[in-house]
């Protein structure tokens, strides 16, 4: 199970966990600190989804842009815009195609 440290610092197999941190324990060894209030049970992280799902803008849709959006969305994807606009629908058809490849 994962617990949450609600307050202060708990130590816990010999380790002190501050404030805000999350850690793994049995129910049976945070029992105290549960009813304490320096805990709580929180849902595991690896039962959320691995990965959100975002629709790119087609290539036609990135050139409609103004200049200043097609810069912000290749910073968002990690690219260094070009000053030009042509490059940068260049920069982004090279990503798009890049990433319709890697679908599964």
């Amino acid at each position: 199970m994962q617990f949450k440290v609600l307050q202060g610092y708990v130590k816990h197999e010999g380790a002190l966990i501050p404030k805000g941190s999350f850690f793994d324990a049995e129910l049976h060894e945070v029992k105290g600190l549960l009813s304490k209030g320096f805990v709580t049970k929180v849902e595991p992280l690896s039962e959320l989804p691995d990965e959100v799902e975002v629709e790119l803008p087609s290539v036609e849709e990135f050139a409609k842009l103004k200049a200043d959006e097609q810069k912000e969305l290749l910073q968002e994807l990690g690219i260094e815009p070009a000053s030009n606009a042509e490059e940068r629908i260049q920069q982004y058809t090279e990503f798009y195609d890049q990433a319709d490849d890697n679908e599964v």
